[in-house]
């Protein structure tokens, strides 16, 4: 079979599954910001989109805090010139906010996995909630440092793929 008749099937089952979940009552951004990220995998995307769903319909707020603790990270870390892979990140010249951030990455990054449950995404998510803010208010990114800067643009970058394979955030209303 080719290649181009596989991405068109795989296309074909990912629209259907897509109009299946909405038809089902799931929001379309909670559809769309999970098969995204899982949409080749069915049965854990329909799961992964239930999850999401029954989140936002209790009002969202573990989502929320998710959201704000993913959202700068993404807009400045992802595609920034300089940002390297977590293998670069230097904890030798990490002040004491960036260190933090750090720990809580290292701890979400540990349980996150491609197929992980939203739920437990979004718990073990929360430990990068008070780092990040913490980070933002008293770091600035773009020191003069160029080492500081390279490792500032990694550790945001390296916190903004955390979701990948889970969530596509950036499909959700506020982010």
């Amino acid at each position: 079979v080719k290649p181009e008749v596989l991405r068109e099937a795989q296309a074909f089952v990912e629209r259907r599954l897509e109009q299946l979940l909405v038809d089902g009552g799931a929001g379309v951004e909670v559809v769309r910001a999970v098969l995204k990220q899982q949409g080749s995998a069915p049965a854990l995307a329909a799961r992964a989109v239930g999850e999401l769903q029954a989140e936002v319909a209790t009002g969202g707020e573990r989502l929320a805090s998710v959201l704000t603790a993913y959202a700068r990270p993404t807009r400045i870390g992802r595609g920034k010139e300089g940002a390297g892979d977590a293998a670069d990140l230097r904890e030798d010249i990490m002040g004491e906010e960036e260190a933090a951030l750090f720990k809580a990455y290292q701890e979400v990054a540990a349980a996150v996995r491609a197929g992980v449950g939203v739920d437990e995404f979004l718990n073990v998510s929360q430990v990068l909630v008070a780092p990040t803010e913490a980070f933002f208010d008293k770091v600035f990114v773009m020191d003069e440092d160029m080492d500081l800067r390279k490792n500032r643009l990694t550790l945001l970058k390296c916190v903004a793929e955390l979701p990948d394979g889970i969530l596509d955030l950036s499909e959700l209303p506020g982010f």
